[in-house]
């Protein structure tokens, strides 16, 4: 069994060696304190942030100055890991700790623990610890590295030693975590003389901001390793007191006359803490504040999701996840199939929903009332129902006419029908019932468009189990008829464009003769004008013939009979110029 663990742990460490990057989770280092004096002991922690994503393994080393510190030992008793490639180990000589572990199960969280090292200060100086070859894989079956951060810590080695606190001095520069609006205050005054004792301080912990709630995060998680509380001074107080510890009714004995609108302090262990805050003025000490900070940072334990069966026909099999949390408590969970949207439940046995036939994966996760969470998956398989047959269906039907369709199927069962386009999309949906021989039929009055389709069949039982769906069968919807001549039948359609063609051809007949009738009379009137302009110059001419007459015989006419002719010849050719232009322009308009 040894060499089996060995062995797949070795898989998991090539995967997660070889895995392509997908940021998430933060491999950090943290103390307690970082000033020390030579001679002095103390731990560092190294822990993981996972965020949102379940992770399953790390590995990573932890580089020191070995003039400066020593390791005296390494544990990961309280690590979340429980299987290792090989113990964690280190080496003084060329300053390196180095880890590689594991767990069968997810888990999430902001401060998931992994070593704690005990070093001892031999030198003074700045003692850097870096960490270097981290990894960080998911529980994704893939060993894909989540690491997007690996953050090491500055250690302070001085000839004195420094003593180490939970309650530390006020610091008037915000930090990491604290709303940057706010920062703590000296408040430099004479105070107002008071006429009763002072009220109770309203105390406000923005990194800790609901004192009902539980939180997954410690004091170290911020860059200077502590935090804030705040309050408001009221003009008569000249003094306060403030303590930091797990009893939720302590009288808090730390006097300072130097006031202050709040206080910063460190809290490094999981756990209910509580604040306890007094104000005092010249009447007396007031009433004490305890604000209550639960932090829980340790995940739920390992559980193993059952289910009722693996492989059945079974459409909502059952399932039972057992976890316990000592110190939040369990809050809930989530169930996630074939990675669809969470189901949340507050309970431990849990009917899956109506499940289609296939293999499908199952993931669990409990939370604690933290937000710390571990997981566990398995996969099953939904057995399916017997395919329902297709024996007959109308391959083509009239639009407006019913189709008809039967088969066979398992005796007493639900057979789903449906039709749909060729572009997948459902028309029809509709049900019979398969009587005692497995026989079913179906009657579909739907009026379909005219167009190409597709007819299903699916069997179900009374508990939701399924079958595949059936073969595909062709289903064509032609437009109705109206008129039959013969082997022809005619649609709407057909008629329509039969009406359409007549109406273009007598169309296009219309105009052809048109403009052969306008290009015959056109040819005609332009003869018959050529024709009347040569009458009219012949006309002219004889006029002018006769007007040459006249002048040769004027001696012979008298005065009187000369000057009538002339006239009549005149008025004669007036009249035909004027005709010409007249039939001229009246064959142009007949034209136009």
């Amino acid at each position: 069994m040894k060499n089996k663990n060995k062995i797949g742990f070795l898989i998991l460490f090539f995967l997660c060696v070889s895995a392509t990057k997908s940021e998430a989770a933060v491999l950090y280092a943290v103390s307690k304190e970082k000033n020390f004096g030579i001679g002095s002991e103390f731990e560092v922690s190294v822990k993981i942030n996972s965020g949102e994503e379940a992770i399953n393994a790390s590995q990573g080393k932890i580089n020191f100055p070995a003039d400066i510190l020593e390791v005296v030992s390494v544990s990961s008793k309280e690590s979340i890991f429980n299987f290792w490639l090989e113990e964690p180990g280190f080496s003084n000589e060329t300053g390196i700790v180095s880890f590689a572990g594991g767990t069968p199960k997810g888990t999430s969280g902001n401060t998931l623990q992994v070593l704690d090292i005990k070093f001892k200060a031999k030198g003074a100086g700045t003692a850097s610890l870096g960490l270097s070859e981290a990894v960080v894989t998911a529980n994704d079956g893939k060993g894909t590295n989540v690491l997007s951060e690996a953050t090491g810590l500055d250690i302070n080695i001085s000839t004195k030693i420094s003593s180490s606190q939970i309650v530390s001095e006020p610091i008037k520069e915000p930090i990491t975590n604290t709303a940057p609006e706010e920062q703590v205050q000296i408040i430099e005054r004479v105070a107002e003389k008071a006429s009763k004792l002072p009220i109770a301080p309203e105390v406000r912990v923005p990194f800790y901001p609901d004192s009902s709630k539980w939180y997954n995060y410690l004091t170290w998680d911020s860059k200077s390793g502590k935090a804030n509380a705040f309050w408001d001074v009221p003009d008569d107080i000249t003094a306060f007191a403030f303590q930091i510890d797990t009893n939720p009714n302590s009288d808090p004995k730390n006097i300072e006359n130097q006031l202050y609108t709040g206080k910063a302090f460190s809290i490094f262990e999981e756990g209910i803490w509580y604040i306890h805050v007094k104000f005092k003025n010249s009447v007396g000490w007031g009433p004490i504040t305890h604000y209550k900070i639960s932090i829980d940072t340790t995940a739920p334990l390992p559980f193993e999701v059952e289910i009722d069966s693996l492989i059945s026909q079974n459409p909502t099999p059952k399932i039972v996840f057992v976890s316990q949390d000592s110190l939040s408590g369990i809050s809930g969970a989530l169930i996630v199939i074939d990675k669809e949207n969470p189901i949340g439940t507050e309970e431990g046995v849990f009917d899956l929903p109506i499940q289609s036939p296939g293999k499908h994966s199952l993931l669990v996760k409990i939370f604690d009332k933290a937000g710390n969470g571990v997981e566990d998956n398995l996969e099953y398989e939904i057995l399916p129902l017997p395919t329902p047959t297709l024996e007959f269906s109308s391959s083509s039907v009239e639009q407006g006419q019913t189709v008809f369709a039967s088969g066979k199927s398992e005796p007493g069962l639900l057979v789903n029908l449906k039709i749909k386009s060729v572009t997948g999309e459902e028309l029809f949906f509709g049900s019979t019932n398969s009587d005692s021989e497995g026989d079913w039929k179906a009657i579909i009055d739907k009026n379909l468009p005219v167009g190409n389709y597709f007819l299903s069949a699916k069997a179900i039982n009374e508990k939701g189990a399924s079958s595949f769906e059936s073969e595909l069968k062709p289903l064509r919807v032609r437009a109705k008829v109206i008129l039959s001549l013969g082997l022809f039948d005619l649609t709407w359609l057909d008629i329509f464009i039969i009406i359409i063609s007549l109406i273009l051809s007598g169309i296009g007949f219309t105009s052809w003769w048109l403009i052969k009738e306008e290009k015959r009379r056109g040819a005609y009137l332009s003869i018959a004008g050529r024709d009347v302009e040569k009458l009219a110059n012949l006309v002219e001419e004889e006029i002018n013939k006769l007007d040459l007459l006249v002048e040769r015989k004027k001696s012979e006419l008298n005065l009187g009979t000369k000057n009538e002719v002339k006239n009549i010849l005149e008025k004669v050719k007036n009249n035909a110029e004027k005709m010409k232009k007249y039939i001229k322009k009246e064959l142009e308009d007949v034209n136009d």
